[in-house]
């Protein structure tokens, strides 16, 4: 019997992280003392921080990668560069694993033809504002099996097999975003994505305030028409573009309609002209509705107005170019 321990390697890129970094680390640790069959490499890829990120990675035994800031897939690939074990394990500075995060979603890797896993968003703190608590009910709180296949997985939590990572060249550095769903859907080509419910991580980096959340989501969809272009026949990737630009281009359309009749270009009749605006108006609340477990008027109302805030953040973004939200 091979008593050997097996390695994995965490990368966790940081710009700035010095209040949550410390926090990360230490739940890496904690979840590496439950599983004993397991051995870390910690590599923290610092984009030049100008804060104690660096001293705080040190103190907890990390290896220090530097390079330029700007391009998220470009540090989680120089990270990997140095990476000793068959496993990758990305995480997000912001992020705190649970203890046995390391047992169940290594489970799954038993299957060699799984490529990939992850697991979902833990209950916010206490402490969160609504806009936090909202968006967690309504994005990543559902009923699940223990696990599922999925064609892709978001970065704040990714274990991929190495070789398999290196094999199809790693995070596509001309992405600005959508690196995470980029990966997923190369590797998901010959092998399989598993998203483990059983187990969480917390996210400490969430949008706090509807302008956070805002111009967060609009930076998240500058790389949404590249990633379309390369995925093109990936189904998946359709309703992320078509549903929010058909909200938006709905109240378009009826004031491009209400001026015409204004100005007499032609005439419409007042159900012509108002139908794209109702059918825009519905769009958030149908998606609402289906997504909001508790639906109580005031979790309903509060989660419209998010969804129509991210649904038109997410069609400006498409062409408007908006700037990574830092924390306070």
């Amino acid at each position: 019997m091979n008593d050997t321990p097996i390695q994995i390697s965490f990368i966790i890129p940081a710009l700035n992280e010095e209040k949550l970094i410390g926090k990360c680390l230490g739940s890496i640790r904690q979840a590496v003392s439950y599983a004993p069959e397991y051995c870390a490499q910690i590599i923290v890829v610092d984009n030049q921080s100008t804060d104690k990120t660096a001293e705080i990675a040190k103190s907890h035994s990390a290896t220090i990668v530097s390079t330029a800031p700007g391009c998220i897939g470009r540090a989680r690939n120089e990270g990997s560069k140095i990476a000793t074990g068959d496993f990758l394990c990305f995480i997000d500075a912001d992020c705190e694993l649970e203890e046995n995060w390391i047992g169940y979603c290594f489970e799954h890797f038993k299957d060699t033809k799984v490529f990939a896993t992850g697991c979902t968003m833990s209950t916010p703190l206490q402490s969160a504002t609504w806009v936090e608590t909202i968006w967690y009910h309504m994005a990543h709180n559902s009923e699940h099996e223990p696990f599922t296949k999925v064609q892709w997985l978001s970065t704040q939590n990714l274990i991929v097999r190495k070789d398999a990572f290196e094999k199809i060249g790693g995070f596509d550095e001309s992405l600005t975003t959508c690196e995470d769903c980029d990966l997923g859907y190369r590797l998901s080509e010959s092998g399989q994505l598993i998203l483990d419910h059983r187990v969480g991580f917390l996210h400490l980096g969430e949008s706090q305030s509807l302008k956070q959340f805002f111009k967060r989501e609009m930076w998240r969809a500058s790389s949404n028409l590249q990633n379309l272009r390369k995925h093109k026949f990936n189904p998946s990737e359709w309703p992320s573009l078509l549903i929010p630009h058909a909200y938006l281009f709905g109240f378009l359309f009826t004031f491009i309609f209400a001026i015409a009749k204004v100005t007499g270009l032609f005439d419409l009749g007042l159900i012509a002209i108002l139908s794209p605006g109702v059918l825009s108006l519905a769009l958030p609340l149908a998606i609402t509705f289906k997504k909001t477990n508790n639906k109580h008027f005031k979790n309903l109302s509060l989660g419209y107005a998010l969804m129509s805030l991210y649904l038109s953040a997410r069609a400006i973004g498409t062409f408007i170019s908006a700037k990574r939200v830092t924390r306070d």
